[in-house]
């Protein structure tokens, strides 16, 4: 590709991405570094792209969302209406709840002529029949979530993994659940894991470490990162031992990241992530962690793991993986926080998050870092993915880096994304019908 050079802002050709890369006008905002001059001229030019991309049904989803964003009191509906209507098991009970919520906030006007209407029917007869209603309703909730929550079905969620690695994209996927309440629940979700990673249409499955241990506790910090580590192993080695083939025929093990969770759980997955992968045995097994840009200590974590990583790949060992996220447990922590009279362990304005995030790029993108630790840079913010983009192709390190978004998540997006050639991890939760209304809380 070659490098961005002053020209004109590209016209809205239909012609991809790669081949207008050439295109991008840093002379747009003078007065910024010109590294993000050029990633809002390609910010811009991915977004036409997109626009271009985007099917009629995709718009029509968008114009809802659009719809419900700008009016709290829908919001306020739809939350209510998820979280709280549908946890009964008892069909009455959960018919009168969302009655109850649709009587006092009334029906939410985001929602299409078609949707309002079987609410309003819903609402006038569900009493009569709640054995029907109800299935009916979370039936629709899982058709409509179907996209960003993929069903966990085997005949399902394998068609869905073999039509996106044919498409070009590699998937994550992470199984979602109810929090444990003891170490019978930890057992199965172990099992859980062990089994997913044996079907051969998995390349790469993420977990959480307060899904394999439930007691893990500060106070008890070396017993419990012994736990976790004994844990790991078992999930990593299995991992080492599986084999996944690629489009090209290429056979690589299975990949295990480690999520992060609320800040409390932060130093404590990193301590186990590292100190499993020391253990006899595990030097060469490919494993990644996610760390949160909105917690200061995320950049002081990447530079511990980044040291130990380059000790490790110079005595032979395997590369790590970092994905860079902006956050996922913001509002949890709040509440966390306040609830205990804590302060709070997030950054308190969007531009430090946001200052963070960079600084964890630049330094990730570092070639004598990036060669230890690849980074998947993971966001759908455009000029977050631009900027990595233009600091990788500085730095002449575009093979150890990917973009990695979400499943479901503004696909025309991901689809002018996926144009400049760069490779694209997919993090597609799934849930069994069974389980699916523990996915509420990630909706």
């Amino acid at each position: 590709m070659q490098e961005p050079r002053n020209t004109k802002s590209p016209d809205s050709s239909s012609s991809s991405v790669a081949e207008r890369l050439g295109d991008i006008d840093p002379e747009l905002y003078p007065d910024a570094p010109l590294t993000a001059r050029k990633a809002v001229a390609l910010a811009r030019l991915l977004q036409d792209r997109a626009m271009q991309l985007q099917t009629t049904p995709e718009k029509r989803q968008q114009e809802e969302l659009e719809r419900m964003m700008e009016s709290p009191h829908d919001k306020a509906t739809l939350t209510q209406m998820t979280d709280q209507s549908l946890r009964s098991k008892a069909p009455q009970r959960a018919v009168d709840q969302l009655i109850h919520i649709l009587d006092v906030q009334g029906i939410p006007r985001f929602f299409s002529g078609l949707d309002r209407a079987l609410l309003q029917g819903f609402r006038s007869f569900g009493a009569w029949l709640p054995g029907v209603a109800v299935p009916m309703v979370q039936e629709r909730m899982r058709r409509e979530s179907a996209n960003v929550i993929l069903p966990a079905e085997e005949e399902v969620l394998t068609g869905h993994l073999h039509e996106r690695q044919a498409s070009g994209l590699r998937m994550n996927v992470n199984f979602l659940g109810e929090a444990l309440l003891g170490e019978k629940a930890a057992t199965e979700r172990m099992n859980t894991y062990l089994s997913a990673l044996q079907k051969p249409d998995l390349e790469c499955l993420s977990i959480k470490i307060s899904t394999i241990f439930s007691q893990i506790s500060s106070l008890a910090w070396e017993h419990s990162v012994e736990v976790l580590c004994d844990r790991l192993e078992r999930i990593y080695r299995e991992a080492d031992r599986m084999r996944f083939t690629r489009s090209d025929g290429t056979q690589v093990p299975k990949f295990v990241y480690l999520d992060m969770e609320e800040y409390r759980d932060m130093s404590v997955t990193a301590e186990a992530f590292m100190r499993t992968l020391d253990r006899q045995g595990l030097e060469h097994v490919r494993a990644g962690i996610a760390l949160q840009a909105y917690l200061p200590d995320a950049w002081a974590v990447q530079k511990t793991i980044n040291a130990w990583a380059r000790k490790r790949v110079a005595a032979g060992g395997a590369p790590v993986t970092v994905r860079l996220v902006k956050g996922a447990n913001l509002e949890m922590e709040k509440v966390d926080a306040s609830i205990h009279g804590w302060p709070q362990a997030p950054y308190q304005f969007k531009n430090q998050v946001d200052a963070n995030y960079k600084r964890m790029v630049d330094f990730g993108m570092i070639p004598a870092n990036i060669k230890a630790v690849r980074l998947g840079v993971a966001s759908h913010n455009l000029f977050e993915l631009a900027y990595a983009y233009l600091r990788a192709k500085k730095n002449q390190v575009l093979p150890f880096f990917s973009f990695e978004m979400l499943e479901g998540m503004a696909d025309h997006v991901r689809r002018a994304i996926q144009e400049t050639g760069q490779e694209i991890v997919l993090y597609a939760p799934v849930a069994a019908n069974d389980q699916f209304i523990n996915a509420i809380a990630y909706l």
